[in-house]
């Protein structure tokens, strides 16, 4: 089953450090089982501060800024972009995007090198790590385990790296 809320795409260029939208693209921290709050994340603790600075805290609304500034405005676009073609794919084959397995980031990485190889337009392995990133991104700013790293997702991308350098 998927989850209610996905994160339908990373926050775009032009938005303020003032502005309450980029939460809507994440899904909220859920509450544990024993009743514990949820863990804090790169936007629950977002939030919090948007709300302190908007009741005037000068130090809250500094805080929000430095948060938006971590990475360049084409950075959050071109993770957007990444994920938002990960989510796509999740979805079209019967994964949760959010958070994903990493047998989904394999799947991908399949889709990644069959688009290559069809179209020639698509994903050189040496290339593919900004799409992992994107993924690995997402999930960690919302309190989620990275799903594009680890052994299997190390053997997919190697892999392919070696069917497409030594099959062309």
């Amino acid at each position: 089953a998927h989850p209610a809320r996905l994160p339908a795409h990373l926050p775009r260029r032009g938005m303020s450090s003032t502005s309450t939208s980029w939460r809507a693209h994440f899904p909220p921290p859920q509450r544990p089982a024993g009743g514990a709050p949820p863990p804090s994340t790169f936007w629950s603790v977002r939030e919090d501060l948007l709300r302190r600075s908007e009741g005037g805290d000068a130090a809250a609304a500094r805080a929000v800024h430095q948060l938006d500034q971590s990475r360049a405005s084409s950075t959050w676009e071109n993770y957007s972009t990444k994920f938002r073609a990960f989510y796509d794919f999740c979805l079209k084959n019967g994964y949760c995007p959010f958070p994903a397995d990493p047998a989904a980031v394999v799947h991908y990485v399949g889709q990644l090198e069959h688009d290559y190889r069809t179209t020639m337009r698509g994903v050189h392995p040496d290339n593919i790590q900004p799409y992992l990133s994107a993924i690995n991104t997402t999930h960690l700013l919302a309190g989620e385990a990275r799903p594009a790293l680890g052994p299997l997702v190390q053997s997919a991308r190697r892999g392919y790296k070696r069917s497409v350098c030594d099959n062309p």
